[in-house]
């Protein structure tokens, strides 16, 4: 699932990027299990074939669990929708940006429009523009 991949990879340290740009990314792996119909690919995912396994199989891999200081250091960009049905804003990209931002991080959300996989969410210019400027 978009953005899973790169939280964790961040949490783990895996990665140590200069920047991350989320295109509608992935940040609460726990409302995606309640929410989306995701249920047997994580479960396969992570190994566990019932909704009692999912805590243990999870653990230390849910992103929006990790301390928002451990993505404080990077400045992220994110495009989000509130009207993505499947990765819902309110439940995902909002809520780590917040504990980001509380933790002292530099996180900008922007408002894309419409569904998810709409057009709007992607700004190429904006990307370019973003990576240049933190990585020069």
């Amino acid at each position: 699932m978009g953005g899973i991949v790169t939280w964790n990879g961040i949490s783990h340290g895996t990665l140590k990027p200069l920047a991350v740009v989320g295109i509608y990314p992935v940040c609460n792996l726990a409302a995606m299990y309640a929410n989306h119909g995701f249920a047997p690919t994580i479960q396969t995912a992570y190994n566990f074939t019932s909704p009692s396994g999912y805590v243990e199989a999870s653990k230390g891999f849910d992103p929006i669990l990790a301390p928002g200081s451990t993505f404080a250091y990077i400045p992220i960009q994110i495009w989000a929708s509130y009207s993505d049905g499947i990765v819902l804003r309110s439940q995902n990209e909002d809520p780590f940006a917040q504990a980001i931002k509380a933790a002292g991080g530099n996180v900008l959300i922007h408002t894309s429009h419409r569904d998810h996989g709409d057009a709007s969410n992607f700004d190429s210019a904006a990307v370019i523009s973003f990576f240049f400027s933190h990585l020069h």
